[in-house]
């Protein structure tokens, strides 16, 4: 049976004020990411239903990586150490690069955003040649 690990008062109350303090972010994250789903359910005239299920369902998980690997990132830098010493790119950037891929992904398939323009047709090699 292994003994039990010794830690000190003030380690424990630096390791509960860490977690306070994330907690406190993800709160803000949370009601940052409720506040635009809300706007987008207003702009873009959805239903009850689509707001419910796709956006809080869907998106706003989305939307609260995103945020807590952008703050990662913001903490700790784009580059960090792996074990031999080198600098490798932080897994956070994936992470915060998927999430808003994501994100981009559930707005398209409600048909969110600016109207693309048509393509211009292009002239085929031989129609001008003459």
């Amino acid at each position: 049976m292994a003994a039990p690990k010794r830690t000190s008062k003030e380690h424990l109350k630096r390791v509960s004020k860490a977690e306070a303090d994330d907690s406190k972010a993800l709160e803000a994250i949370m009601a940052e990411g409720l506040a635009e789903i809300e706007t987008i359910g207003k702009t873009w005239g959805l239903a009850p239903e689509e707001v419910d299920v796709i956006l809080k369902g869907k998106y706003l998980p989305l939307f609260i990586r995103n945020r807590q690997a952008a703050m990662d990132i913001a903490k700790n830098g784009l580059m960090i150490a792996d074990n031999y010493g080198r600098a490798r790119v932080s897994p956070s950037i994936v992470i915060e690069k998927d999430s808003i891929a994501g994100m981009m992904r559930i707005l398209k398939q409600l048909n969110i955003g600016p109207e693309s323009p048509e393509p211009a047709k292009k002239a085929l090699p031989w129609s001008k040649t003459r």
